[in-house]
C-alpha cells in the first residue's frame, strides 16, 4: 500500500446485528438491557419510531464498530460511553465520553463518521476516522 501523507492513516470499523436477537433482548430484559446498552438520549429519540428494533439494531451495531474502530476490545469500553445521534439533516454521528473518549484521545482519533443501515432482519454500521500518526 502506499500512502501519499504517511502522517495520516484511515481506521474503519464495521458490525451487523440480527435485528431479532435485539427484539429478544428488549422483550426478555426490557428497560434494563436498554438503559445498559443505550443513552437516554438515544432511547427518547428511538421511541415511537416504527421499525424500533431495527433502530436500536442499527446503533447497537454503530456502537460496536466505533469500538472495532477504536480498538480497545468490545467489553473495555461501556456501550453508553459511546452515543449515535443525528444532526437535523438526520445524518448520523457519533459521541464519545468516558472511556470510549479517554481511548480514543489515547489513538490519536478525533471525529467518527458513522453509516447505519437496516432491512427486515439485519441492522449493519460502519464507522470510520482519520488518524494522525505519530
Amino acid at each position: 500500500m502506499t500512502d501519499k501523507n504517511p502522517r495520516f492513516r484511515s481506521r474503519v470499523g464495521t458490525d451487523i446485528v440480527n435485528v431479532d436477537r435485539i427484539r429478544k433482548a428488549i422483550e426478555r430484559h426490557g428497560d434494563l438491557f436498554l438503559k445498559r446498552v443505550f443513552t437516554p438520549g438515544e432511547i427518547e429519540r428511538v421511541t415511537g419510531r416504527s421499525g424500533l428494533c431495527a433502530s436500536y439494531a442499527a446503533r447497537f451495531a454503530a456502537k460496536e464498530a466505533v469500538m472495532k474502530l477504536i480498538g480497545e476490545g468490545i467489553w473495555r469500553i461501556p456501550f453508553t460511553d459511546i452515543e449515535i445521534v443525528s444532526d437535523p439533516s438526520g445524518r448520523p454521528y457519533v459521541i464519545l465520553r468516558g472511556k470510549a473518549r479517554k481511548y480514543a484521545d489515547k489513538g490519536n482519533i478525533g471525529a467518527i463518521d458513522v453509516s447505519l443501515a437496516h432491512e427486515r432482519d439485519y441492522a449493519v454500521a460502519t464507522a470510520s476516522a482519520i488518524v494522525e500518526v505519530e
